[in-house]
Order: structure tokens, then C-alpha cells, then sequence
């Protein structure tokens, strides 16, 4: 998953300066069905990143599903390498922000995120061809909220707006001499 956490760092970059506030990923729902973080804080917890009508606008990207990947085929391969890999994750755009129209907001997410420039960045692994394919959106504010929070859409008594925008993100890496060395914590 640290691949895919620093291709969707680098999407929030560039999707917070168009939209003018912050984003977090790559979130998880837990067994509670509250939307937190994948990682862990050094105190050892999630951290909750699910709608919050306390915190103004933000927008999160959240696991929609399971991450898979296959070997690149002889005419997918874009290098000599024996291992490429193209990888997929499902995931959930989702935003919070007290604007006028759901209609609008969705517009503008969509535009902030597929708009982002890939040929231009190096992510320290051996990545390319990385594509962001759309599959859905919902503009229903109370729907979007039942669905993140799990709590009843009457609760939710504020004036934000909430969207979301399902996408695959598709990318293909090598495991060469190129790559970031993965560190993990050992006893």
C-alpha cells in the first residue's frame, strides 16, 4: 500500500492548492464503520477523518474496496524489467464543504483531481502510466453522509454539502535497483 499512499499524497497536493483546503488519504472504514486513517499514530490509534460538520471543508480518499494487482503482459511492459506489476485500488472521493449546489462541488473535485499532472513528478518508485478512471458520483448530501457515517441522514442539521466520486487508481511499477528501500519495524 505505500505505493498507492505516495501516488494519492501527491494527487492531494496538487488537488488542495486548486481547491483552496486539505485532504487526507488513503482512510479505511473500521469495525465500527467510522472512516480513519490506515495508518497509525505514535500513540497507536486511527485517526478520524469521516465527515464532521465541525471542521469546515476538507475531503478525503477512502478504500472502496480491495486492491489488486496482475504481471504486465509482453505488450503492457514498458521497460526490460521481468517484474512489472499494474496495480488497481478502488477508491472513494469524498468532500464536505458548505457550498451552494452538491452539483457544482462534484464538478469541481472531479476537475481538481483529474486534471492532476503525473509527467512531471518522481515519486521515488519505479512508477508510470498512472491513470485515474471515474465510475460513479453522488451529489445527494444526506445520502453521501448516511453512507460515511452510518449515522441517520436527519442528523444532519448543518448547511454542508457533501459529495463523493468513485474512481480506480491504475498504475504500473517495477521492483528495480530504482525503488525507495520499504523499511518496516522491527523487534
Amino acid at each position: 500500500m505505500q505505493i498507492p499512499q505516495t501516488i494519492i499524497d501527491y494527487i492531494i497536493t496538487e488537488m488542495s492548492a486548486i481547491v483552496g483546503f486539505n485532504g487526507y488519504g488513503i482512510a479505511i472504514k473500521d469495525v465500527d464503520g467510522k472512516v480513519v486513517s490506515l495508518a497509525l499514530s505514535e500513540s497507536g490509534e486511527r485517526e478520524f477523518w469521516g465527515l464532521d460538520d465541525t471542521v469546515g471543508s476538507k475531503f478525503y480518499f477512502r478504500q472502496n474496496g480491495n486492491p489488486s494487482e496482475t504481471r504486465a503482459t509482453a505488450g503492457n511492459k514498458i521497460g526490460s524489467c521481468g517484474n512489472e506489476i499494474i496495480g488497481r485500488l478502488p477508491l472513494k472521493l469524498v468532500c464536505q464543504h458548505p457550498c451552494e449546489s452538491p452539483a457544482v462541488l462534484v464538478d469541481y473535485l472531479k476537475y481538481a483531481l483529474f486534471t492532476t499532472n503525473f509527467k512531471r513528478v518522481n515519486l521515488g518508485y519505479d512508477i508510470s502510466d498512472i491513470r485515474i478512471f471515474p465510475v460513479s458520483y453522488n451529489a445527494v448530501p444526506w445520502n453521501v453522509y448516511e453512507l460515511e457515517s452510518g449515522r441517520d441522514p436527519k442528523t444532519l442539521v448543518s448547511n454542508m454539502q457533501c459529495i463523493s466520486v468513485d474512481i480506480v487508481l491504475q498504475y504500473q511499477y517495477t521492483y528495480s535497483d530504482k525503488c525507495k528501500d520499504f523499511s518496516i519495524c522491527r523487534n
